[in-house]
């Protein structure tokens, strides 16, 4: 007799942790998904400004925080508060706050180079770009930042931005690449698109706060893909 109401009980037992386990089970499961939305983002691609790295249709997850930024990283911003209304845009993160960024144009090539004189630095350097789909041109918008004219690159960066020259050739060029060059805002970033001649970038919208960024790239996926499908269902796009 003891032995039946011994069986009986733990059964009993078992019945009654069933229901405490699946409500745990949907707890965790709940938090994770709470925390999945707060750290990362999904944002299928719209145009062609980032070829040749990411392509129309194509999809990128973003980490939306925790991130360390710097340069070289794909970023979606919001400017919903500019000129084209509601919208992100994604691009590539060319410039921190403190650095300066110049524009140099060939005479010859009629082609545009970007140089930098990164926070802390007094003397430009050549950014090597051979993530871009094409040289940049001339002939495109720059808004309202200038070209420096084509000159030497030992000459451009043989000087120092913030002292002046004896030789006033080198001084003459000094003021000059001064005067154009881009100083960005502490907390800002210069965004610039991979495809630099059908970009619609910080040459239009100017420096972004790194506060309307929406997220990092860690990821660019394929249009089809069970990853694609899966995001999509989640983010309910």
């Amino acid at each position: 007799m003891n032995s039946i109401a011994n069986g009986e009980s733990l059964f009993s037992e078992k019945e009654s942790r069933a229901p405490t386990a699946i409500l745990y089970f949907f707890i965790v499961l709940l938090v994770g998904l709470l925390l999945f939305f707060f750290f990362i983002a999904y944002s299928p691609i719209n145009g062609e400004s980032m070829e040749n790295t990411i392509y129309d249709g194509q999809s990128v997850v973003l980490q939306r925080r925790g991130y360390t930024l710097r340069r070289g990283d794909l970023v979606t911003a919001d400017v919903s508060d500019k000129q084209d209304g509601s919208h992100n845009i994604i691009k590539r993160v060319l410039g921190l706050g403190g650095d300066r960024l110049l524009f140099v144009r060939s005479q010859n090539t009629r082609n545009v180079s970007l140089y930098i004189c990164k926070k802390g630095d007094t003397r430009l350097s050549y950014v090597d770009e051979p993530y871009i789909k094409e040289p940049m041109r001339a002939n495109v918008s720059y808004g309202d930042y200038a070209l420096l004219s084509y000159v030497p690159e030992d000459r451009l960066t043989s000087f120092d931005l913030d002292t002046e020259n004896a030789d006033p050739r080198t001084e003459e060029l000094r003021i000059a690449a001064v005067e154009a060059c881009i100083s960005i805002p502490s907390s800002h970033v210069f965004l610039l698109g991979d495809n630099r001649n059908n970009s619609s970038d910080s040459r239009r919208y100017g420096t972004q706060p790194t506060d309307r960024l929406v997220g990092k790239v860690i990821r660019i996926t394929d249009g089809g893909t069970a990853l694609d499908n899966i995001m999509r269902f989640l983010f309910g796009i």
